[in-house]
């Protein structure tokens, strides 16, 4: 009898959310005589808090923008070899979340090296850089990505605003239902699932693709430009309270607030009008075009 294919699920989640799009692909696979499937959650020492004090996580930024890791606890592997490792996480001000960096830079990350991985990232509307991150990080520690699942927050930029504010910072019982996946993501995630189960039966993970339908929310990128304008501000802004402050210092709220004026006249005015200036700029190019 041959042995099982073993797939790693490697992944944080603090509010369920992420998982729950993991477990819509991971479902076809679990009670398969030919599957073994392991969960591994990826665990700080000192766990963030949930739901967020509103200060504290804005003053966690500049950690998060320039890759600072936590200590997280040691993940413990049943196998030494995977044929498969599906990781998921979050997007935490524009950059990979902290908990996931740390992983990245843990000495189990190992685990990832001569294996086939596949991503998914569950987030608002800015991902790109995220993203790219994250494949980065996997091609370092040896890993061949396969394929990638993108999930992102429905609605317009201010319904999504709102659904973002209110997942972290209200109980899960109280979060926007617009964070929840969309009849057409779910209906992706579950062919994707479908499509996963196939491709590790018939042995056909190969760096073409494993899903004949992609995510959808991939094709999304009006952002791309805001989303690199405010990169580049929040390294230079991080960086200077990095310098300034040690993390959890009364200076370092003071600085936070600071940046909260900085932060709101960019998410509330800036992004709102960025489709606008895009649909002009557009209009402009396709008028000098003709």
């Amino acid at each position: 009898m041959r042995q099982p294919k073993k797939v790693l699920v490697l992944y944080y989640s603090q509010t369920e959310k992420t998982k729950d799009v993991i477990d819509y692909i991971i479902d076809p696979l679990r009670d398969k005589d030919d599957i073994s499937i392991e969960e591994v959650l990826i665990e700080p020492v000192n766990p963030f808090p949930f739901p967020w004090p509103k200060v504290y996580f804005f003053s966690i930024f500049p950690e998060c923008v320039y890759e600072v890791p936590v200590e997280i606890k040691e993940p413990v592997f049943k196998e030494n070899k995977y044929d498969l490792i599906v990781i998921g996480g979050q997007v935490w001000f524009l950059s990979l979340s902290i908990p996931l960096v740390s992983f990245f830079m843990h000495k189990k990350s190992k685990i990832i090296n001569n294996t086939k991985v596949i991503t998914i990232l569950n987030c608002r509307k800015m991902w790109i850089h995220t993203q790219k991150r994250m494949e980065e990080f996997i091609s370092l520690a040896g890993g061949t990505l396969v394929d990638k699942v993108l999930i992102t927050a429905q609605g317009e930029q201010m319904q999504t605003l709102t659904a973002t504010k209110d997942n972290l910072f209200k109980s899960n019982g109280d979060c926007d239902k617009k964070w929840e996946v969309s009849p057409t993501a779910l209906k992706q995630l579950k062919q994707q699932g479908k499509d996963l189960l196939d491709a590790l039966q018939s042995n056909k993970l190969s760096e073409e693709g494993v899903f004949t339908t992609k995510s959808t929310a991939f094709n999304n990128t009006d952002f791309d430009h805001p989303e690199m304008v405010a990169r580049k501000k929040f390294l230079q802004i991080g960086g200077v309270i990095k310098r300034l402050s040690k993390s959890k210092s009364y200076f370092r709220y003071f600085l936070t607030i600071i940046f909260l004026f900085f932060f709101f006249i960019m998410v509330f005015i800036g992004l709102p009008l960025w489709p606008l200036v895009k649909r002009l700029k557009d209009k402009k190019k396709s008028g000098t075009a003709v």
